[in-house]
Order: C-alpha cells, then sequence, then structure tokens
C-alpha cells in the first residue's frame, strides 16, 4: 500500500524499462562529448546541405539484443532510462538506416548472427534483396 501511494503521490516517476547500456558506451554518454560532436556535426551540416543535400547520408542503426530481462525501474518522467551492463552480452540482430538530407533513402539492411540466411528470416523484405 505505501508503493501505491508514494506512486500516486509523485506524478513525475513512473515504472519504466530500462535499456541496457554497456559501461564503456555510458563513459562516451557524458556533456562534454556529445557537446563536441554536436557542435562538428552542425559545421559539417551546414557545408553539406548547402547546395547539395543528396550528398549528406545518414545511418542510424539499431540493435536488439537477445538478453535476460531484469524488469522495471522507477525513473523520472521525460528522461531515458538506462541500465549499466557487464558488457555487451547476448546475441544482437542489428537494423542499419539510411538517409540524406534531401528526403531520399535506401531500404533497410538486417544484419543477423549466422553463417547462412534463413529464408523467414526475408518474409516481408524487398524482392531480390
Amino acid at each position: 500500500m505505501w508503493f501505491d501511494g508514494f506512486m500516486k503521490r509523485h506524478r513525475d516517476i513512473r515504472l519504466r524499462k530500462p535499456e541496457n547500456l554497456s559501461a564503456a558506451r555510458a563513459m562516451g554518454m557524458n556533456e562534454v562529448v556529445v557537446k563536441s560532436w554536436v557542435d562538428h556535426y552542425l559545421n559539417v551540416k551546414d557545408l553539406a546541405t548547402e547546395d547539395k543535400p543528396e550528398r549528406f547520408w545518414n545511418c542510424d542503426e539499431m540493435r536488439v539484443q537477445h538478453q535476460f530481462d531484469q524488469g522495471l525501474t522507477i525513473e523520472q518522467v521525460g528522461q531515458p532510462s538506462f541500465r549499466i551492463t557487464a558488457g555487451e552480452k547476448g546475441q544482437t540482430t542489428t537494423v542499419l538506416a539510411c538517409f540524406n538530407a534531401a528526403g531520399e533513402f535506401s531500404s533497410p539492411m538486417v544484419i543477423f548472427k549466422a553463417k547462412r540466411i534463413k529464408t523467414e528470416w526475408c518474409v516481408g523484405s524487398p524482392p531480390g534483396r
């Protein structure tokens, strides 16, 4: 009963499922490193998109890790939720999405950990890819 009452009194926190984040990646996510990257990105973006936006491409990676789930945590609303893990453990499937400043995009690339492609992995993918 105490926990339910606490959660009702504090509307700025919620139970959430945190993302796993290795200690090495967590060290690279500090304010100085991120600000330096953003400053560099803005300089490059201005040069690349000035007259040829179709030449400025970005690739976004999403990794899906098949890892043991440890449950929920209490976090502040609107803030990211991470759980620092000992290392990159578990099997990972990677999805890459590429697009440019002109709004064009390529088909997503899915990378599985395997020596041979299974036919069921290709269901729904573009023909010939």
